[in-house]
């Protein structure tokens, strides 16, 4: 095979594979959904939480998947507060908040409904009976300026790493492509030079790829 061949060949490959991941995301979002609007129709609201949770985490930019998903749990969120049942109301409200900040990368997303669960969760933080000395010595307005300002400190995505994610990720697809073509004979037989350049290769990017994520 050419090199222009091989060139094409890498490139299709590349693409299909791109492709087929971002299929998986959209169609695994789309489940999660459709089954966390089955389960909040049935009044299983607990079991709804987590699949709207799922979806939102299966993000796909530009879809309105995720606010379909992140208006479910807000709704559900909502119906615990006017039940005066502020510890699951509260608990969804941060599912929510976090769930949108674990997808962020070079931007983040759902900022809307981030700063929206954060007035909730602080006012309903500072409604709580005071626990501590501390708390029982402030006023609701203090309690409540605190909380806001915890949850309004926000850490912004650190980009080298979201660069390294990305780096990562093309990395093992391109590797992944080169062992298939120059360590696999057509009998099946694996060249042992090349399976140990690639799939090394393979293992580093792959590594990178995971760390990115974990520090973004």
């Amino acid at each position: 095979m050419s090199p222009k061949n091989h060139g094409s060949l890498i490139l299709s490959l590349a693409f299909i594979l791109v492709l087929s991941t971002m299929a998986k995301i959209y169609l695994n979002s789309k489940g999660e959904l459709k089954l966390a609007e089955k389960l909040a129709s049935q009044n299983h609201f607990r079991e709804a939480v987590t699949h709207y949770e799922r979806s939102i985490q299966w993000h796909v930019p530009g879809l309105n998947l995720q606010n379909r998903a992140a208006q479910g749990l807000w709704k559900i969120a909502q119906k615990y507060e006017a039940e005066n049942d502020f510890e699951n109301a509260i608990n969804a409200y941060r599912l929510l908040r976090g769930a949108f900040y674990s997808v962020r990368s070079f931007y983040t997303p759902g900022k809307i409904w981030i700063l929206r669960c954060n007035e909730k969760i602080a006012t309903l933080m500072a409604g709580k009976p005071a626990t501590s000395d501390s708390d029982k010595t402030k006023s609701h307005e203090e309690r409540l300026a605190e909380n806001w300002k915890l949850l309004s400190s926000e850490k912004p995505p650190k980009p080298f790493w979201a660069m390294m994610a990305v780096f990562g990720f093309f990395g093992w697809i391109a590797c992944t492509v080169f062992f298939i073509i120059y360590a696999i004979k057509k009998s099946g037989e694996i060249q042992t030079q090349p399976a140990f350049i690639w799939g090394g290769g393979f293992v580093f990017f792959y590594s990178l790829w995971v760390a990115g994520l974990f520090y973004t």
